[in-house]
Order: C-alpha cells, then sequence, then structure tokens
C-alpha cells in the first residue's frame, strides 16, 4: 500500500552540470544523518534500473550529474513493508541541445525533489535535517521556484486552484504549505512585498524569499493553515484559473464561423 509523502521540489536553471556543483550537493546530502541511501540510479550508468548502493556508486553518481544526456538521477532507502521509500532525493534534467539533435526553445529546467513517507516527520530531528536540507540546496542551485508539502495536498490545492499539472515557470498557480520564490518571482511581484508576506516563519536565502504557512509540515492541511493560505493569496492577487465552458451559443457561433471560414478558402 502507497504511503503519503512530504516532499520539497526545487525547479532551477542549469545547463552547464558541473561537478563542482554535483559535489557540492552531494556534500550536503552526506552530512544529513537520514542520508544513507540502500539504492541508487541513473539512467544507463545502471543499466536503467535500480541498484544496490555501493562506494562505486558516488563515482556513478559524479559521471550522471555531468553528463548531459542523462534526464534521472535517484538515491532512495526502501521500505519494505509498503512501494514507497522510506525518504529519496530524486534529480530530473531536461533533455539536451545534444539528446534533441537541435537548440530547446524554452529555457530548461531542472528538478531536485526531496521526499519522505509522513511518518518520519514525527520526529523532530528528521524534520529539522529536511529542511536544513532545503536550505542548503536552496543556498546551491537557486531555484527560481520551490514548494513544500504533502502529496494529498499538493493535489488537492491544484485542483481547487483548477490546475492540472505544476507550471512552475509561468506563473504561481496556488500557495503551499511551504514555498520558495527565487529572484524570477521576487522581481515579478516584488522583493519586499514578497519578504512582508503575511505569515511568521519567512526567510531570505540566495535572493529568494522562503516562506511556511507552518513551522510543522504536518500540518499544512489544518484549517487555521488554510486560513493563512486564503490571506497569502489575496496579498499576493492569486486567483483561482477561471475554467471556459463553451455555451451552446457560442458553439453555435464557432461553427458559424468556421463554415464562413471554408466557404471564403473554397
Amino acid at each position: 500500500m502507497n504511503q503519503e509523502m512530504i516532499s520539497a521540489s526545487l525547479w532551477y536553471y542549469d545547463d552547464e552540470y558541473t561537478y563542482e556543483t554535483g559535489k557540492k550537493i552531494l556534500n550536503v546530502l552526506e552530512k544529513q544523518m537520514f542520508f544513507q541511501p540502500t539504492l541508487f540510479y541513473a539512467e544507463k550508468l545502471t543499466k536503467n534500473k535500480l541498484e544496490k548502493y555501493t562506494i562505486e556508486s558516488k563515482e556513478k553518481y559524479y559521471k550522471a550529474f555531468t553528463d548531459k544526456n542523462i534526464q534521472g538521477i535517484v538515491f532512495a532507502d526502501p521500505d519494505p513493508s509498503s512501494r514507497t521509500p522510506y525518504w529519496s532525493v530524486d534529480f530530473t534534467f531536461p533533455p539536451s541541445k545534444e539528446f534533441l539533435g537541435f537548440e530547446p526553445v524554452i529555457h530548461p529546467k531542472n528538478l531536485i525533489i526531496l521526499q519522505a513517507n509522513l511518518e518520519m516527520f514525527k520526529d523532530e530531528v528528521f524534520m529539522d535535517e529536511f529542511m536544513d536540507t532545503v536550505r542548503a540546496l536552496i543556498g546551491i542551485v537557486a531555484p527560481f521556484y520551490g514548494i513544500i508539502d504533502s502529496s494529498k495536498n499538493e493535489s488537492r490545492l491544484l485542483e481547487e486552484a483548477n490546475e492540472e499539472y505544476f507550471k512552475p515557470d509561468e506563473y504561481i498557480q496556488t500557495i503551499f504549505g511551504g514555498n520558495y520564490f527565487g529572484k524570477k518571482y521576487c522581481d515579478l511581484y516584488g522583493h519586499e512585498k514578497v519578504l512582508d508576506v503575511p505569515v511568521e516563519n519567512k526567510e531570505s536565502i540566495n535572493g529568494g524569499i522562503l516562506f511556511m504557512l507552518s513551522s510543522n509540515l504536518l500540518k499544512f492541511a489544518d484549517d487555521t493553515t488554510d486560513a493563512k493560505r486564503r490571506k497569502v493569496m489575496q496579498y499576493l492577487k492569486i486567483r483561482k484559473k477561471r475554467r471556459f465552458k463553451l455555451t451552446s451559443n457560442l458553439r453555435l457561433h464557432y461553427w458559424t464561423l468556421a463554415l464562413v471560414v471554408a466557404s471564403l478558402r473554397a
């Protein structure tokens, strides 16, 4: 049975993928007590499957991080009683120009997801380590946007906002339990305005603002947090996306217009 997860997702721009950046990220992870991976994945370097984590996995990680043709890396410690890990760190990289054979038309974004099952967050030491890791990763990769929330709550909030999937590089869709506005969105809303967002838990990191609706990650979906969410959304003027429904009259107009265009082409 799948267990609910709490995750931190950090979207950032980088098309260099240097050894130095990869080393800084792994150094941060290795300082945490929870980081004792038993499984590792790095596409072709692990024959496209999870393999047992060994001393050689570290070198494979560096090779994968700097290889622009590899789009996924995973460190994980699985829970044998379920189909989910105790925790995992997932890297997703966009297809490179070399992989595609042409220059991407949009600025490619990278994604790091640090996640763990809900039970682990009942340990305050782990919760502090989790947040320390998030702060350190922000300090390294300078995300343009990031969120922290449970998988269940993420789905609920996107549905309430009439959104089908994440669009992190387009606009702010809603406010999650934890939010990081990098330079992109601090410039859009105004750095001082984001810094003054009406919540108690907020801090400046690497040119952006990290703000939390609650210091307790297990309370991201309660009534108090939802009230704070509404207040922040009103403050930043983030509105629910409108669903456009085609009425019968509009449908008639559309097909009439289509017929007119077709007749003019005839």
